[in-house]
């Protein structure tokens, strides 16, 4: 797995346009619960910056498909970020 740094991140999203389809999951007594959002390129760097931080282990689960480099986005509850 090959980490991204928050501003590789932000830079990669920062060449998406239109709206991107959001997976959210976390985990559940039942199994792991998932919310799909669309939402801008421009609104997922906000919360990007907002909410994570690898130093202290910040994040949030979620997968995004990006059309324009072909790959998919992952976040994890750690603040790691990285391509699929």
């Amino acid at each position: 797995m090959n980490l991204l740094s928050k501003e590789e991140t932000l830079a990669l999203l920062a060449k998406c346009v239109g709206t991107l389809s959001v997976t959210y999951s976390r985990p559940h007594n039942k199994g792991i619960l998932e919310k799909k959002v669309t939402m801008s390129a421009s609104e997922l760097a906000k919360e990007i910056e907002q909410r994570f931080s690898e130093e202290r282990m910040e994040g949030r689960d979620f997968i995004v498909f990006l059309p324009e480099i072909g790959r998919n986005l992952v976040g994890n509850h750690d603040g790691q970020l990285f391509l699929q």
